[in-house]
């Protein structure tokens, strides 16, 4: 049964798939920390994954809650992404309100995202996202951060959304999750996490080309 989805539509051309991964991103208006406690609002941004998933048929492969943004790579069967991360967006904005004081809670303007297209930069992008927490000096390995798909792929927590592998780029099994955490925690160069950052702003994640002769 399909269920009622209230959205915005981004402003830039949007690239429907069913079959290619979406990054899709988002932070707080004004950068501030979410004004509900993490496990909290961690469980609620479960919660709405597990509805999309399951009436909406969103397959995640990723899912990471920071403190005032997340990111999320995941594929989109019925070419419905705006529908999705529009139902997000809103469902933890009305849920935050109504758990707090806030007249209301806003993000900072539409949804943002980037189609991939390719294994490498799949995989570029998932480890990006499990980098996070290490990057802002949280934690030290990516399986160790609560608020993370990835930490309950690795069994060290129970509550965390439906994972799905991607048919076209992701294994399964055990060997796959030791590959994962090797890659998650070997982290990015600057020069790297410049450039994954900059082919996130595409529309089709591109990473620019590496910078010759020591210009930048």
């Amino acid at each position: 049964m399909e269920i009622a989805l209230a959205y915005h539509m981004p402003r830039k051309p949007l690239i429907r798939s069913s079959v290619l991964p979406y990054h899709i991103y988002n932070r707080s208006l004004d950068q501030q920390f979410y004004p509900v406690e993490a496990n909290r609002i961690w469980s609620q941004c479960c919660d709405i994954l597990r509805i999309l998933s399951w009436a909406n048929h969103l397959r995640v492969h990723s899912f990471v809650l920071m403190s005032n943004h997340y990111h999320l790579l995941a594929s989109t069967p019925d070419e419905n992404i705006d529908e999705i991360a529009g139902y997000f967006q809103s469902e933890l904005s009305a849920w935050i309100k109504r758990e707090t004081s806030l007249q209301r809670f806003r993000f900072s303007g539409r949804y943002k995202w980037s189609i991939i297209s390719n294994a490498r930069h799949y995989y570029q992008v998932y480890d990006y996202i499990h980098q996070n927490p290490i990057r802002a000096g949280i934690c030290a390995k990516a399986q160790d951060y609560p608020y993370s798909s990835f930490s309950g792929i690795q069994g060290r927590i129970d509550n965390f959304p439906p994972i799905y592998s991607h048919p076209l780029f992701q294994d399964s099994g055990e060997v796959a999750l030791v590959e994962d955490e090797q890659r998650a925690n070997n982290l990015m160069s600057q020069q790297e996490l410049n450039r994954t950052r900059l082919g996130l702003r595409r529309y089709k994640f591109l990473p620019p080309s590496r910078p010759r002769d020591g210009k930048r």
